[in-house]
């Protein structure tokens, strides 16, 4: 070290890397470490270093600390900064106290050696504590004075550290601006795009205070919002979400106004529940028809209350209920004894109006009393249509009570029409009864008992005669038919009709209390009597569009039953025919149609007008026949007035007298008709005949005999069948009893031959006296009946062929 320098303090060892000065005391007692020369005159210690990094070390154990006191001559601690290595904290004091400490977390105290946040200011004693910031153009203080926070500047403004962008301002006038440079007043919201309004939040309902309180320069409230959200204007205590409280009798409560030029509408207000489900609303309309609205847009109802109580209701479509909450019609009016009063001042001639109208016609209908006459009438159509006058008249299509034979009706209907001058009575109910028109009569108030042929009530029809119309055409009466007594009225009706030439009417029928119906007769012995004082045709007729029936007793005595259709007898309870006369003279029983004799389904009797009888049922016997007495003739069988056989009864034997038996039969392949001689003898086919789609089981087929003493002998031709103009070539052919049989020319039979077929249609004798399956008869005379052109010719016999 240099001679000029000061001696190194003996003991002190500072080690380097190469030989250089690491430390020099100047003659000043300046201290440099790391370099030469002090750094300025006033600098005591100057620490230099030639790399990036340098500073001043201070090493103390863990449990302690390290310190840089500054002291002066009256405490040579007066100023100190410590390190403690116990809870790695740095404190800075001054004058000997402790003014600033960085905690171990990084936490910045001044005025506390224990901050509880980032910046941590305190002043223990009651002076203010705050901070300032300033530059040449003025400065900004936060101070804490007390439990308040002052911020002091000319004006304040907070941007976003982000892009700078100013958030607010309070300017010199003490104007708050939120979004926005320049506020209008005390404070002043312009929500950027996108951004929402203001939100004032109280901290909870548990807060006891309000959350938004206005009051004016007097400290009086003008708004208030309470942590519950209802709010008061006027009103420091609002119990309800709105409560508007003038403070003074007379002042203007509300007052709400829209700009507009011509016209439009202010909505006053909208109420609604969260989410909108519920809404309504105060609007005014200043547009034609100028209005104001009240009342929901949503689909509920509103209510008009009081005393709590719903007194008038509009539904949400549209239904007005008075009383009723659930209104059924357009006007719906409920109550005890609900009543609405149209009083009118002016009793003279004034009237009091409930008018039913249209668009475009506002009283096409009308109920209307007038006071001038005291009367009541009703307007449909846009006209009157009725009227009860000052004499409680109703008056149905005239205005002008008349008077029918000098006594005005209660009831009057007047008309030009048909439908004008109709009444009608009709009851609807799901139930058996019907519309009632009820006539009444006692001999007093008291229900005096009535006597007998009272008349009880009447009907009566009056017509125009060219003068008035005082003339009874016609009239029904009900009259006392017996002596009444309690629950005991025995009645009658009359119908009465005024003859041509007369101003009388006359009885024409009656019902009298029995339920005896007379015509022509006050006194019906039965159910219905037709009477007559004249020798004339007294019948009961009736008929409809097809036909007219007449049932009554002719002027010549006879009793008649005259129709043009059918005449039907019905049974039963089901009234089920029984019997029927056809308009053609036909009688039917057990059948309504005159079905064919060759029917296959028919049942039922038929006789007709010349002669023919039909009987058919479906199973069991047909026809009974029988005599009681004595033996005899139960059926004579005639033609032409002769009789040509009987069925008569002896004891226990049924005798047939003067016939035979017979069958249908056909030629073989049905081949069409062809002469064949009455009696010649014919033989079986093994064919079947065909009639149409009828079923044949027992009829074959036959053809006139071509084998001498044919054993398939059937029978002899006795005619083709006329009564069929279907089927055609049908024949009868005689099998069993008395006929006559055909014998061919030149051969000679005598009374008991028996006879089998010749071969050629006729018969001739067997040789034997034997029956034989070739027998076809035995000869009863010989007495010629028919002689033919071919010579043969026809005797009697008894048919043996079956």
């Amino acid at each position: 070290m240099s001679q000029t320098k000061a001696q190194l303090i003996e003991g002190l060892n500072i080690n380097t890397s190469a030989p250089a000065d690491a430390l020099v005391i100047d003659s000043s007692g300046q201290v440099v470490i790391g370099g030469t020369s002090p750094l300025d005159s006033d600098k005591q210690l100057t620490l230099t270093t030639t790399s990036t990094s340098g500073g001043l070390g201070i090493l103390s154990p863990n449990n302690g600390r390290g310190d840089i006191f500054f002291g002066d001559a009256a405490d040579d601690n007066v100023g100190q900064i410590k390190y403690s290595h116990v809870d790695d904290s740095l404190t800075i004091r001054t004058n000997a106290a402790d003014r600033f400490v960085i905690a171990s977390d990084g936490d910045v105290g001044i005025g506390t050696t224990s901050p509880s946040a980032r910046l941590h200011v305190y002043q223990a004693t009651g002076d203010d504590v705050g901070i300032r910031i300033q530059n040449n153009d003025g400065y900004a203080e936060l101070e804490a004075d007390a439990d308040e926070l002052n911020y002091n500047a000319d004006s304040h403004v907070f941007n976003n550290q982000a892009d700078s962008s100013e958030y607010m301002r309070i300017n010199s006038s003490g104007k708050v601006g939120i979004g926005t440079t320049s506020p209008a007043g005390g404070l002043h919201v312009d929500a950027a795009s996108g951004v929402d309004g203001p939100v004032f939040d109280s901290g909870g309902t548990a807060n006891t205070n309000h959350a938004l309180l206005v009051r004016d320069s007097s400290n009086n409230q003008l708004l208030r919002v309470n942590n519950n959200g209802n709010v008061g204007i006027g009103q420091s205590s609002p119990n309800a979400l709105l409560e508007v409280n003038s403070g003074t009798a007379g002042n203007e409560v509300q007052r709400i106004e829209g700009s507009y030029s011509g016209s439009g509408s202010v909505v006053l207000s909208n109420w609604r529940r969260a989410g909108g489900a519920v809404a309504a609303n105060l609007q005014y309309h200043d547009s034609s028809p100028i209005k104001m609205t009240l009342g929901t847009s949503t689909s509920h109802n509103f209510v008009l209350k009081t005393a709590d109580t719903d007194r008038l209701t509009i539904d949400n479509s549209g239904n007005v209920g008075i009383g009723a909450t659930s209104p059924a019609e357009l006007l719906h009016v409920s109550a005890t004894s609900p009543a609405i009063l149209i009083e009118a001042t002016d009793t003279s001639t004034g009237e009091s109006k409930l008018q039913l109208g249209k668009t475009g016609n506002t009283n096409v209908g009308e109920i209307k009393y007038s006071h001038s006459n005291n009367s009541l009438s009703f307007r449909v159509n846009d006209g009157e249509k009725a009227r009860i006058d000052s004499s409680g008249r109703l008056l149905v299509g005239t205005s002008s009570s008349v008077a029918f034979n000098g006594v005005p009706s209660a009831v009057q209907i007047q008309g030009s029409t048909n439908a004008t001058t109709r009444m009608s009575i009709r009851r609807t109910a799901n139930d058996s009864s019907a519309g009632v028109l009820v006539f009444g009569k006692s001999r007093s108030s008291a229900h005096a008992v009535l006597s007998n042929n009272d008349e009880i009530g009447k009907i009566e029809f009056y017509g125009a005669d060219g003068t008035d119309t005082n003339q009874r055409a016609g009239m029904i009466l009900s009259a006392v038919d017996g002596t009444p007594g309690t629950n005991d009225m025995p009645g009658r009706l009359v119908f009465f009709t005024t003859a041509d030439g007369s101003g009388t009417p006359t009885e024409r029928l009656r019902i009298d209390s029995s339920g005896n119906v007379g015509i022509g007769t006050a006194s019906p012995g039965n159910k219905l009597t037709l009477a007559s004082t004249a020798n004339e045709n007294v019948y009961l007729q009736v008929g409809n569009d097809d036909t007219t029936a007449f049932i009554g007793v002719r002027s010549d005595a006879l009793t008649a039953i005259e129709t043009n259709q059918a005449t039907i007898f019905t049974t039963g309870s089901s009234y089920t025919e029984r019997m029927r006369v056809t308009d053609g003279g036909e009688l039917l029983i057990g059948t309504t149609s005159e079905f064919s004799s060759s029917s296959s389904s028919a049942t039922g009797h038929r006789i007709e007008p010349e002669g023919t009888v039909s009987h058919y049922r479906n199973s069991g016997t047909v026809l009974y026949v029988g005599r009681q007495g004595n033996d005899g003739t139960i059926i004579s069988i005639r033609q032409a007035g002769s009789e040509e056989g009987t069925i008569s009864v002896s004891g226990s034997t049924v005798s047939y007298n003067g016939g035979h038996l017979a069958r249908w039969s056909q030629l073989a392949g049905g081949a069409e008709r062809t002469e064949i001689l009455r009696g010649s003898v014919l033989s079986n086919l093994d064919e079947m005949c065909e009639w149409g789609e009828e079923d044949n089981e027992q009829l074959n087929r036959m053809q006139v005999s071509s084998v001498e003493g044919d054993v398939n002998v059937a029978g002899v031709f006795q005619a083709w069948d006329d009564d069929d103009d279907t089927y055609t070539n049908d024949f009868y052919c005689a099998m069993t009893g008395d006929f006559i049989i055909r014998i061919a020319q030149g051969t000679t039979v005598a009374r008991g031959d028996l006879l089998m077929s010749a071969g050629d249609g006729t018969a001739k004798p067997q040789d034997d006296d034997i029956v034989r399956s070739k027998t076809i008869a035995k000869v009863t005379s010989t007495t010629v009946s028919t002689t033919y052109s071919d010579g043969s010719y026809c005797v009697p016999c008894v048919l043996m062929a079956c």
